[in-house]
């Protein structure tokens, strides 16, 4: 931590920072006295109540920081006195009403932060003055109305805003502006002049239209942020051209038509595209970008074949999400030279053929195969060599066919194993008992037969569902909620131990080759919603203790 407090020639205190200390209550007004205070850092506490009238003393005040505390009432007029300030910091905080008109005393100020407040009224017109001001922060104040002061934007040193509201078209006369981060309506006029505008953050608005043909002139941008709108126009070429571009953030809007090519030429960093409307193929081109670290193309329309040599050449690229689209054809087995990739998501899609191995992964953590039509199970035993692999192993609906291989259960770190909707055959391996983080494990719709290994029952984190066999240890998942086992071949008796798993609400054994009499101890699992035990062979009466569940609904 800085110091806390600094003392000139011995005698005066000139700086008193108490940031992050816990302090609660008033601020103290005594604090007044300190008139040699040139920084007064107050940051991250729980002071509360108004800002005491005795801080009008500090005249030699060049920094006052106050964010992150639970202050309230209006904002002191009286701040415009501390003509030394150079640095106010009130974000984070309760204050109501109108910024004082009397802000625009304080020409020396170089970062004017106020947002995370409830201030309401118009943004004054006397912060035009001032002229040293390079940081305006006012976001998320909600009832600031949408006029902002043309003036704001003939301030020459200013470099970054942070507003809510409209936007004036003044907007292009910033010709230091570095960072843009508004809401509502873009001017046509937008990088007119603003040659230094490096950053574009227009994310979670409710913003239309067509946008991107605008900014292409702006040829400083290195981030472009324009998430969760509702834009509609294509992405056009001339984005290429903002040689600079490092981060591009499309998702969640209306765009259409084709990603181009011309992208490739950059050095992206990050391309996020997803849940749109665009078509045609991912560009080669964009597969080639060695800088790549993330790239999102899912929930959207986009068609052919993965480039066979996608992974040569993206040695950093940690995240390629591809799901949702109408992607075909065989995941080429160069993927697995991009090394760095933690996560690979393309359920939903075309993808045929076999499965490669992904053992050279090392740091894959997340695989989301689902809904392809891909074949082997080979590469589960590639799994092990990813020590990472933790969330989710996902190839349900994949038409997977063979045994599970023993080996999935060296990946100690699973958490959930979704193999369900395939064409697996043989028994479920005792090593899945190894499994100590497992949480989730589906395995219904399959042609598995025997039991549930009893180390796999014992596991304690098992706790959502499981889906596969019929042990009395199946009692030891106690806070087990759903246990479908359907449309598999296993046989055998239900065990009566089964009223353990006091926590179940839905039951499904449908469709197996069970027999025996159905035990009166599921009449205990009082919280049981759902129950079927259809298409097996089940002998005897149906037990008298089922008219019990008060909760029974199927």
């Amino acid at each position: 931590m800085e110091e806390s407090v600094a003392v000139r020639n011995g005698r005066r205190v000139t700086a008193l920072n108490v940031s992050g200390f816990g302090f609660g209550g008033p601020i103290v007004p005594n604090l007044g006295n300190l008139t040699s205070l040139e920084l007064l850092a107050l940051t991250n506490n729980n002071f509360t109540g108004s800002i005491p009238q005795e801080l009008s003393n500090l005249r030699r005040l060049s920094v006052f920081e106050a964010g992150y505390n639970l202050l309230s009432g209006k904002m002191p007029s009286w701040l415009g006195t501390l003509t030394e300030l150079e640095y106010l910091r009130l974000n984070g905080n309760a204050f109501s009403g109108s910024i004082p008109r009397s802000i625009g005393n304080n020409t020396k100020l170089v970062l004017l932060n106020l947002a995370y407040n409830s201030l309401g009224g118009v943004i004054p017109l006397e912060i035009a003055n001032l002229s040293s001001l390079e940081m305006l922060d006012l976001k998320y104040n909600g009832q600031i109305v949408d006029s902002i002061p043309d003036g704001i934007f003939d301030l020459s040193r200013i470099e970054a805003i942070d507003l809510t509201g409209g936007i004036p078209p003044g907007i292009h006369n910033l010709s230091q502006l570095q960072l843009l981060s508004l809401q509502r309506d873009l001017p046509l006029t937008l990088c007119g002049g603003t040659t230094k505008l490096e950053q574009l953050f227009l994310g979670t608005n409710q913003l239309t239209g067509r946008v991107l043909d605008r900014i292409c002139n702006c040829r400083s941008l290195s981030v472009i942020s324009l998430r969760y709108n509702n834009f509609t126009d294509n992405i056009p070429k001339c984005l290429a051209n903002l040689t600079a571009l490092n981060y591009l953030y499309l998702g969640k809007n209306n765009f259409t038509g084709e990603l181009p090519a011309e992208l490739g030429s950059l050095n992206l960093v990050h391309i996020f595209v997803n849940d749109n409307g665009l078509s045609g193929a991912i560009p080669v081109s964009i597969f080639n970008i060695s800088s790549m670290k993330g790239m999102n193309f899912s929930e959207n329309l986009f068609t052919g074949k993965l480039p066979s040599t996608i992974g040569l050449l993206l040695p950093d690229l940690q995240k390629l999400y591809l799901g949702m689209n109408k992607l075909s054809g065989p995941i080429p087995s160069f993927i697995t030279n991009a090394s760095s990739l933690t996560d690979l998501v393309m359920t939903s899609n075309s993808f045929t053929g076999t499965i490669p191995d992904f053992g050279n992964l090392r740091l894959l953590q997340r695989l989301l195969l689902a809904e392809n039509n891909l074949t082997g199970t080979s590469f589960l035993s590639s799994l092990p060599k990813c020590q990472f692999l933790h969330d989710v192993v996902r190839g349900f609906g994949c038409g997977i066919r063979g045994s599970i291989p023993a080996e999935i259960g060296n990946v100690t770190n699973l958490r959930d194993l979704y193999l369900d909707s395939n064409e697996l055959t043989g028994s479920i391996p005792s090593i899945l008992g190894n499994l100590s983080q497992l949480i989730r494990i589906y395995l219904e719709y399959n042609k598995l037969e025997g039991y549930i290994p009893p180390q796999l029952c014992q596991l304690s984190r098992l706790g959502d569902f499981l889906n596969g066999s019929l042990l009395s240890e199946i009692g030891n998942l106690k806070v087990i909620t759903d246990l479908d086992l359907s449309w598999n071949l296993f046989s055998g008796n239900v065990s009566s131990s089964i009223d353990k798993a006091e926590s179940l609400v839905v039951l499904s054994l449908a469709h197996n080759k069970l027999q025996g009499p159905i035990p009166e101890s599921i009449g205990k699992l009082r919280g049981l919603e759902s129950l079927d035990l259809s298409f097996n062979t089940f002998s005897g009466s149906i037990p008298k203790s089922l008219e019990g569940l008060a909760f029974l609904k199927y």
